[in-house]
């Protein structure tokens, strides 16, 4: 299952991670570069680390910097989404916001 994120906010930030069940997964540039305005970030979720059966909620968090070190680069979205899991599913977000406390995360067009 493919979940694509395309960046239509107005801040800088280097990348997102997503929490799903007990998965973790992060997106972000591998030359460690900004994410730009209209990028799209890609997570896929793979049958090997859970059943894409059913639903389940997917929250996410913004990556403020490339210092993994620590959990200072992750500010959390205040909204979590439903999705319903399947194989060979692609599902469409869009990051929007002014400032990175204001973020949202919706459905795509």
């Amino acid at each position: 299952m493919i979940v694509n994120i395309k960046n239509n906010s107005q801040f800088d930030f280097y990348g997102l991670e997503a929490a799903i069940l007990d998965h973790s997964p992060g997106v972000v540039n591998a030359d460690g570069s900004l994410v730009a305005k209209g990028q799209e970030l890609r997570f896929e979720l793979l049958k090997e680390d859970f059943e894409l059966e059913g639903e389940a909620e997917m929250e996410f968090f913004i990556l403020t910097d490339t210092n993994t070190d620590d959990d200072g680069d992750r500010v959390p979205i205040n909204k979590k989404l439903t999705l319903e899991l399947a194989s060979n599913k692609e599902i469409s977000l869009e990051l929007t916001g002014d400032s990175i406390q204001e973020a949202d995360i919706n459905w795509g067009k």
